[in-house]
C-alpha cells in the first residue's frame, strides 16, 4: 500500500485497488456508521474525518496525535481490510423511505418553494428521498444529475439553507447517483 502526506493532518492510503463505486466523505463517527471501513476508522479516537475515494481512502486525523505514532499501524489495519473485504463501499442509503413525517412535509415544501426554482434554470431539481434519525436523504435530478457543480449546490446551498431553517435537520446526504444520466461529470 502506497501512502501520500497531503497536509499535516491528512495522509492518502492508496490500496492499488478499487475499493469504492464513488466519493464519499465521512464528517463524523455517525456519518460512517454504514460504511465497514468508516465504522472501523472512527472506532479510533484520533479519526477527525474520512474521505473514500474510488482507489484511495484519505484519513485527518485530530491534532492531539502525531502521525510517527498512527501511520505504520493504520497502514497495517488497512491493507488486513482491503485484503478481506471484496465488496466495494457504497455511499450511504436512507432505510425507508420516510417522506410522510411533519418534518419532511416541512422539508419537501421547503425544497419546492425555495430550492427547486432556482435550479430549475439550470434544468435541475432535488428530491426528498427520506427523513429519518435527524438526516435529510436527498437526490439530485435533471441538469444536477452528475453536474460538476453538485457537491457544491448541496453542501454549501441546500444543506446551509436547510439547517438553518429547520433545528431538526443535523446533517443532508446526497443519495444520487451522479454516475447515470445522460451526461455525467463524475
Amino acid at each position: 500500500m502506497r501512502t501520500e502526506k497531503l497536509n499535516d493532518q491528512t495522509y492518502k492510503f492508496i490500496p492499488g485497488k478499487l475499493i469504492s463505486e464513488t466519493e464519499i466523505i465521512f464528517n463524523s463517527p455517525q456519518e460512517g456508521l454504514n460504511s465497514p471501513l468508516g465504522k472501523k476508522l472512527f472506532g479510533f479516537p484520533w479519526t477527525d474525518s474520512l474521505k473514500i475515494n474510488t482507489d484511495s481512502v484519505e484519513l485527518t486525523k485530530k491534532d492531539w496525535v502525531d502521525w510517527d505514532i498512527l501511520l505504520e499501524p493504520l497502514q497495517s489495519l488497512l491493507e488486513e481490510h482491503f485484503s478481506t473485504t471484496t465488496g466495494l463501499e457504497k455511499a450511504a442509503k436512507p432505510t425507508t423511505e420516510n417522506t410522510t413525517s411533519s418534518e419532511a412535509a416541512q422539508i419537501k415544501e421547503f425544497i419546492e418553494n425555495s430550492v427547486n426554482p432556482s435550479l430549475a434554470m439550470h434544468g435541475g431539481f432535488i428530491e426528498l428521498k427520506s427523513f429519518e434519525n435527524k438526516v435529510a436523504y436527498l437526490t439530485m435530478g435533471g441538469g444536477c444529475q452528475g453536474c460538476a457543480s453538485s457537491q457544491m449546490t448541496m453542501v454549501e446551498g441546500v444543506e446551509t439553507a436547510l439547517k438553518e431553517r429547520f433545528p431538526f435537520v443535523e446533517r443532508v446526504m446526497d443519495v444520487t447517483d451522479h454516475t447515470a444520466g445522460d451526461n455525467p461529470y463524475y
